[in-house]
């Protein structure tokens, strides 16, 4: 009688059903709570804010076709392409000597390659003055990755919520000072930035205070070191 799995044997007198596990989410469900964690990914955060400025949304300044290409050449180059090519680069060298690292560790090589990265990018541009804004952005962006940096060792912050904080809080000080080309974008950011912050709860380990926090942190201080750099 009590062969199948679900059933046990009563101890009251009468048979008792095991709780079963939670169901499976739907596999097109899963496909696009990833799908949404590549495109708000934490590397393209700064050139999305870098694009909308050569593209004129977030400055009055108008520039050249060739100038947009400049720039935008130079962040992919040094703010993605570099700092992937690094990661792998080491991840290569330690699995040749048999070293296994922590996520955690990874985490902390990624943040100051990214860090060292922006920095570099923000040089590139040194004395230009008509990127000037570029410039404070990709600096802004070193300063929230140093500190998440920081941080790691304290209280990690969830990263992907940090970039798209730190996003919405340079885009919410663009929009104080009047530029509102960035309207449309900073309210569908702010739309998504909740369908993030369950994503990242969901499909990981992080915590609720690691994920909101990071959110809080990244626009506080993005919005507050673009005024001061």
């Amino acid at each position: 009688m009590y062969d199948d799995p679900t059933m046990t044997k009563p101890t009251d007198g009468a048979a008792t059903i095991k709780a079963s596990s939670p169901a499976t989410p739907p596999k097109g469900v899963e496909r696009a709570a990833r799908l949404l964690q590549w495109v708000l990914h934490p590397m393209v955060m700064t050139p999305l804010m870098v694009l909308m400025i050569v593209a004129g949304m977030a400055s009055p300044l108008k520039y050249p076709m060739v100038v947009r290409l400049y720039v935008m050449a130079n962040v992919v180059a040094l703010t993605v392409v570099l700092p992937w090519c690094m990661r792998s680069l080491i991840g290569y060298m330690e699995r040749r000597r048999g070293v296994e690292n922590s996520g955690r560790t990874w985490r902390i090589v990624a943040l100051l390659v990214q860090c060292i990265c922006f920095v570099a990018c923000g040089y590139v541009f040194d004395g230009v003055v008509v990127l000037a804004l570029v410039r404070k952005v990709l600096y802004t962006a070193a300063v929230v990755t140093g500190v998440t940096y920081i941080m790691e060792r304290i209280f990690p912050l969830d990263y992907h919520t940090v970039a798209l904080g730190g996003l919405l809080g340079m885009m919410w000080m663009l929009l104080y000072v009047g530029n509102f080309g960035l309207l449309v974008p900073f309210v569908v950011l702010i739309l998504l930035s909740g369908l993030l912050c369950t994503v990242r709860l969901w499909l990981t380990d992080a915590k609720v205070l690691s994920v909101v926090g990071g959110l809080v942190v990244g626009f506080a201080l993005s919005a507050t070191m673009l005024i001061f750099i």
